[in-house]
Formats: C-alpha cells, structure tokens, sequence
C-alpha cells in the first residue's frame, strides 16, 4: 500500500498552488538551477533515521491499547479526511522553514527550495507542498509518528536504535515532546545553510531541528537520555525585562509578582501552551520538584498519582491491559526517587485520539482538546481533598490539614459541622476561569482563542491593566489590553470584555475572607492557649496544638470536648487557606465554613492539662503508693513528681516518663509516717507551657 506519506502527492490543490501553475516556467527554470546548485542528500529530511507513519500503521491498526493509528488520523495532527486539518497542515509547508518545521514530519530548512509565485506584476516566494526527487525538505506533509516517536527499526523503520519501542515508556511523559512545537515565539539555537529566496537572506527556523525529545541510547547508568530542547531551541522565558528582538511576546507582572502572559502576536490565536506551562508560578510544572523537596520515603509514593505524569501513564498502561505486579509486560510503578517529571501535556491530553468523550475548546469550538476526560471533570481528579477514605465519607475530620479541597468546595461538601450539598455556580467550570485566550491573532488582529496555560487567575483589572502594542503587516502599530479576563467567559458585557464590573466583588468578598481568616488564627491562638499552648504567634501556637494533639491520639489518648472544638475549628480553617480562592469559587459555602472555625475556637475553655491521681490515700510505712496521671500537651519526655511532708517544702520524689498516650506512672516507697503530699509538674517547651497538676494526700501509717 501506498499512501501521501510515500508519494507526497496532495488529495486537493491549495490556493498557492494555483498560483505556482500561473508562473510554470519560472518556477521550473528556478527549481532546476537551485538543484544543481544543491548537493545530494539522498533521503528526505532532516534525519534519515525519520519512520513514516505508514511503517507505524502496519502492527497499531490492530485493536485494544496498540491499536491508536485510526485514532491518531483523527487529529489535527494528522490531515486525512478532514479539510481543516489539511489546510492548517498544507498552508504553513507552502510558507516555509519558519512554518513548516512544526507543519510537517522532519523537516530539513537547508533542503526547502523557494519557488516564485507572480501575481500580476508582483513576484512573492513559497516552497513547494510536494516534491518527488527522493531529497524532500520533510519526510510527511503532516506530524507524523516520528515527530513525537522518534523511529523504529521495525516493518522498515529507518531508526537502528528502535527508540519508539526501546526507549523507557516514562520518557514518554516528557512535556519537551510538545515543547518542540508548542512554543510559537521561540527561536532554534543554531543557524541553518539554506537556500534563500531573493527576498530574504537568511532564515532561522522557529522549532526544534532533529531534537530527541525521547532520548539516546547511551551506557549505563543513564540510558536513554532525551535531548534538552533548551540545547535545541530558546523557548521564551516569560520575564517581563526581556526584550530581545525575536521574542514576540509582552509578559505582564501582577500584584502578586506573577508573571501572565499577554501574547500581542499570537499564532493563530495560540501555540505557546508550552512557555506558558514553564512560567515559575504554573505548579504544574514544578509539581514533582515540589514532591522531592519535602524528602524521599514510601510514604510520598501515594503522592505521585497527582505529582508526577510519568506515574499516571506507566498506571494508566497497566490499567488499560488489566496488568497487575508479578504479570508479563506489568510496568512497575516510579517512586519517589526514581519519578521523573511533573504534570506535563500527557498527564490531561490524549495524543493519539480525540479522548472517550470529544471536548470543543471554549473559545476555539472548532478544534477538540483531545482531554483524557471531558474539562469539567479532568481538573479535579487532582484538585480534591481525597476525603472518600475517612469515617464519614466524603468529610474531614477534626485536626486533618486538608489537602487543595476545590473540588469539594465546588460541591459544597466536606467541612465539619457545616451543612453538606450547597453546590457553586462555577462548578465544573475551572477552564472557564484559569485558561483565558490572552493574545491577539497575527494574521488579522482578532482576539485569540487558544486558552492559556499559566492556568494563573487573571483578575479584570490585571486584564486592562496589561497593555500592549500590537502591530499587523500594512497596518500602524496600535495599542491594546488584554483581551479577556477570569470573569470573561459568563460575565463579560459588550463595553466591557474583560468584565471589570465584576472586580469589586472579587476585592470585597476576599478582602472579607482574609479578615474573617485573620480572626479564626488569632482565635484559634488563643485557644490553643487554653489548652496548655504556646508558641511566637497565634499561628504557632495553633500548629503547635494541631501537631501535639494529633500524636496524642495516635497513641491512644482521647480529646476532651474543648480539644475537639479546637481540631474542628482548625481543620474548617485549614479546608479555606488550602481551598485558596477566599470564597471565590463557593461564596456561601466558605463563609459558612470560615464564621463556623471561629464559633468552634470560641468554644474552647481552659482545661487541666496535668491531672494526678494516686493509688492509695492511706499504706503502711515503707510500702509504695503509685502515682499517676496524664499530661494533655505532649507524648514525650518526663514529669517531675514532687512531695512533702505536713507543711514542709516540695522535694522531687522522682520522675516519669510520659507514655503515647499522655499517661505517666510511677511507685513511690515511703519509709517513715506522717500525712504527705505529692503534686505533678511539667516543664515547659518552645510548643507548650510549664504546668503543675493539683494535689493528692497519702497519709502513711506504721
């Protein structure tokens, strides 16, 4: 079978080629004199270890996980049978290197040979769609296979090192795969011998030439170690001083010292999703890094489901064949230790199809999002507080730091003590509100309509704050703000795009939950106070409580009814700082949430936190009472048990070590008679007070 990926012979004409038919004979004249001029290079491409997407198709027609070559034909990555995606393929090879390095499948800038096309009395210059001669400028006239696979040597394969079907599959989670391409303003570090047209001198590619995104096959102990795009291509680092003549774009700080993109040329309304995911405040990117400051240890592996893309496609590989540990073809699981990226492209794209339920993008219905599960429900497989595993499914429990809980404050759920089920308006919403288009289109000035990646709320007066100059071919330069803001997408209005109308209640309603934030930490310091506390600051003082009484009832101690009140009031408090929209995202919920810690602070009272008691209030001379108790601030160390006898001075009898539980107990022998007196103390720390229990009276006898 022979395909267009062989023969490089288009289905239909494009408008550039009918322009080429009007000037036949000085295209031809032209052609033939560059190709004598150009030496042989005997394959098409850049590199000749490039496999054609037709080898691929051979074994992943088949059905189940492998079977993905139909699936990727429905891309627009792939042209076949769909118009648009062969327009927006076939165009940009006519334009040349600039273009059509991320329009095709291993393109060569040295080898596009640029033809005339006479309009009238004017001359333009493009290059060829398709060539036949055996040393094409690309191996296929779309992004085929290898563009992300690299080759194999299978079936035909022209890659010896096989790396499609030998290179680790976590490298496959490489977010530098789509970098490559997705990365519209930047520029490849090395220069490149072309043939120029007469209008133009030189050109500089704008994409990654024969990057291995994947990897090369080296010795141990690190084998296939994937090509640095940073050595392949300067992908705009987003830094609002940065001026350099071939960055495009204009980046914009906002109060808090977040750098957003403002795209004044966009490509076709976007393409830079990767510079975007790469900015310092996208904790996407850093989400692995984040996971291996906090240390190493099986006790961070659950975190990698949510940390580290590598993780979720290695589980997802083995949940697609039903593949468990100890199975042919199982891949074990990353750790902490050997994971090796954080969420990238992979983690929440499908690349081979249009995922189980086809999404349209917001702004650009015309192109599926190609999401792994529909926008609504993608954010939030992570972005939940996994509270299904507790007492009360689906609710914290008191004293819990509850983890990044947006999906339950969306639903209304999981606080303590609030009612359960008042659901927000902006549920199922996220991409509405965090991935606004922020450029402007190159080729006619519109608004762009690719959703950013910084995934970095873009309040309305940022929006207008962020200015621009935006400057179209024939047209004079003219200003402009960003186009859209957070609040676009449900309360835009047509004076007022970037719905700036809505930022006073954004400032009033987060202003009010800071405050109310701000009242439950100094509440809940002074509880903690009550409680036998201390520490340099109400928010010390809170943690120091949260820590102490959760190791206390891990070893078998049991809260009183004002410990209890505490760790609910800290866990609501902590399920808003966590949450971190300050009501934004469930207005009615968290205020609820927030005025219910402070009530639970408010109902703490002082408690004994050393408490003594003695096994017998009368014995005989020389025999041994016990005295015990239980200490309510801390698991560890020592108390001191002091006596005296009558009225005389308190002398230490002994010490005892405090058990898991906060219990210590210790046998006293008493050799002469007399009424004693025995009390309990404990030395205070950095994290608690210095205490005295009450006293016990032992009276011994002869």
């Amino acid at each position: 079978m022979i395909s267009r990926a062989d023969s490089h012979t288009p289905t239909r004409n494009t408008k550039k080629e009918v322009l080429v038919k009007h000037a036949f004979v000085i295209a031809l004249v032209v052609a033939l004199a560059l190709l004598i001029a150009a030496p042989a290079f005997g394959f098409d491409g850049y590199r000749d270890t490039y496999t054609n997407s037709t080898v691929c198709q051979l074994c992943h027609t088949s059905t189940g996980p492998l079977g993905v070559f139909a699936g990727w034909q429905t891309t627009k990555h792939a042209d076949v049978g769909d118009p648009a995606a062969f327009q927006a393929n076939a165009l940009p090879i006519e334009d040349g290197p600039r273009c059509a390095g991320c329009h095709s499948g291993n393109y060569d800038p040295a080898k596009a040979t640029p033809t005339p096309v006479v309009s009238g009395t004017a001359t333009s210059y493009a290059y060829p769609y398709q060539n036949t001669a055996g040393d094409d400028a690309f191996s296929e006239p779309f992004i085929g296979c290898s563009s992300c696979h690299y080759g194999v040597a299978l079936g035909g394969g022209n890659d010896p090192a096989d790396t499609a079907h030998s290179v680790p599959y976590a490298n496959m989670a490489n977010a530098e795969i789509c970098g490559q391409c997705h990365s519209r303003f930047s520029k490849t570090v090395n220069s490149y011998a072309v043939i120029p047209a007469p209008s133009a001198t030189s050109i500089n590619p704008e994409y990654a030439v024969g990057l291995n995104p994947l990897g090369t096959a080296t010795s141990s102990p690190t084998p296939w170690v994937p090509d640095p795009l940073s050595g392949n291509l300067l992908v705009p680092t987003p830094n609002p001083t940065d001026t350099a003549a071939w960055q495009s774009q204009t980046y914009y700080t906002d109060a808090d010292g977040n750098v957003l993109p403002f795209t004044a040329k966009a490509h076709a309304g976007g393409a830079t999703q990767y510079e975007d995911w790469a900015v310092p405040q996208d904790h996407h990117s850093i989400a692995l890094d984040t996971l291996k400051a906090m240390g190493t240890g099986s006790f961070l592996n659950s975190c990698l489901k949510c940390h580290s893309t590598d993780y979720r496609i290695i589980d997802e590989w083995n949940t697609e064949r039903g593949l468990k540990p100890g199975d042919a073809n199982y891949k074990p699981l990353p750790t902490i230790e050997t994971a090796k990226y954080g969420i990238t492209c992979q983690a929440c794209h499908t690349t081979h199809d249009k995922g189980a339920k086809p999404t349209a993008g917001l702004w650009n219905s015309d192109f599926d999002t190609q999401l792994k599960a529909p926008a609504k429900d993608l954010c939030v497989q992570c972005h939940n507080a996994e509270l299904e595993e507790n007492p009360t499914p689906g609710v914290a429990v008191p004293g819990q730091e509850v983890h990044h809980p947006m999906a339950e404050m969306m639903n209304g759920t999981g606080a303590i003590d609030v009612p359960q089920g008042s659901p927000s308006v902006h549920k199922g919403k996220c991409v509405q509100c965090h991935m606004p288009p922020t450029g402007y289109n190159t080729f006619d000035g519109s608004n762009g309509t690719a959703a950013n990646h910084v995934f970095q709320i873009i309040q309305p007066a940022e929006a207008v704050g962020a200015t621009a100059t935006l400057s179209l071919a024939g047209a004079s330069p003219m200003p402009v703000q960003m186009p859209y803001s957070a609040c676009s997408k449900c309360h835009s209005r047509p004076d007022d795009p970037q719905a700036l109308w809505v930022q006073d209640t954004l400032n009033d309603r987060q202003t009010a939950m800071h405050t109310w934030d701000d009242q439950a930490t100094k509440l809940l310091g002074a509880a903690a106070g009550r409680l036998g506390f201390t520490g340099a600051d109400d928010a010390t003082k809170r943690a120091n409580a949260n820590a102490a009484l959760e190791a206390l009832q891990s070893g078998g101690y049991k809260w009183n009814a004002s410990q209890l009140n505490f760790q609910k009031g800290f866990t609501n408090q902590q399920y808003i700082e966590s949450e971190g929209s300050w009501g934004i995202h469930n207005w009615d919920y968290a205020r609820t949430i927030i005025l219910k810690s402070q009530d639970e602070a408010k109902a703490v009272t002082t408690i004994t936190v050393v408490t003594i008691k003695s096994s017998a209030s009368s014995i005989k001379v020389n025999k041994s009472v016990t005295i015990s108790g239980t200490v309510a601030v801390t698991n560890t160390g020592k108390v001191t048990i002091q006596k005296k006898k009558g009225s005389g001075s308190w002398a230490k009898a002994t010490t005892a070590t405090i058990g898991k539980n906060g219990k210590f107990s210790a046998k006293i022998k008493l050799t002469s008679t007399g009424t004693f007196y025995f009390h309990v103390k404990l030395a205070g720390t950095a994290t608690y007070k210095a205490a005295t229990s009450a006293q016990v009276k032992v009276v011994v006898k002869k």
